[in-house]
């Protein structure tokens, strides 16, 4: 793989200090500097409700941190996600900077999925599920059926 060039960064606040996630709209700016181009970037991290996320996409930091936690690298999570280098290492930083309360909030986030649905949920989706399996059963005979009456008179 050829040897990529790093970006270099230099991170703030757009409110003068490390914000907490909190669930209010905050931003945290990495202003980049490619050392390829030697073009200015901005890479953003806000919070929206959902937590951290890379401004511009539904992408949070807890979806580059699953990637990252398993050893890929800042420019294979890049072309995964269809991402530039540059906002995943804005993430990256933005995981660093506030690892605890990444990794806390990430915690909580994959016991809620251990958990699964509540069972009335569960039910209901269920139900959906066996609607969904019988209708798609029936337009498939009635397609076999359709291409089979055409197929009557001829070779």
């Amino acid at each position: 793989m050829p040897d990529v060039p790093r970006a270099q960064f230099q991170l703030g606040s757009t409110h003068g200090g490390g914000a907490a996630y909190n669930g209010r709209l905050t931003e945290h700016f990495a202003s980049l500097t490619s050392t390829r181009k030697g073009t200015p970037m901005t890479a953003a991290i806000i919070h929206r409700g959902r937590g951290p996320e890379i401004a511009g996409t539904r992408i949070t930091v807890f979806d580059i941190w699953d990637y990252a936690k398993e050893g890929w690298h800042r420019d294979a999570i890049a072309a995964t996600l269809r991402l530039s280098s540059a906002k995943v290492s804005a993430a990256l930083d933005y995981i660093e900077q506030h690892r605890e309360e990444v990794l806390t909030e990430y915690a909580k986030i994959r016991d809620r999925e251990a958990r699964g649905n509540p069972p009335e949920l569960q039910a209901k989706l269920d139900a959906t599920h066996a609607r969904f399996q019988a209708r798609l059963a029936e337009r498939r005979k009635h397609r076999k059926l359709q291409a089979h009456e055409g197929n009557l008179g001829g070779p």
